[in-house]
């Protein structure tokens, strides 16, 4: 298993291709300006949201056993919408 140390500072050198990056928020010199203005921790945090998607949330409630660095993923687990009922 990867210490937490290493993996946060393995994410703060994340380099990922802008493919998957959501259209319509921060453009990349954004990111780098909000970034810096950030203590650390929220850095990591912005980076993922930016690069993921991912919501606040998602990433504040991220178990180490959910992320892979080896594979590069993150995985998510599935909850009930807000306005969803069962019935």
């Amino acid at each position: 298993m990867i210490g937490q140390d290493r993996t946060i500072s393995e994410l703060r050198d994340l380099r990922l291709e802008p493919n998957y990056v959501r259209s319509g928020f921060f453009i990349y010199d954004e990111l780098l300006s909000v970034r810096e203005a950030l203590p650390y921790y929220a850095q990591v945090a912005i980076t993922i949201a930016y690069y993921t998607g991912m919501r606040i949330g998602e990433i504040l409630g991220l178990q180490w056993s959910k992320v892979d660095l080896t594979e590069g993923t993150i995985s998510l687990t599935p909850v009930l919408r807000k306005n969803l009922r069962s019935h």
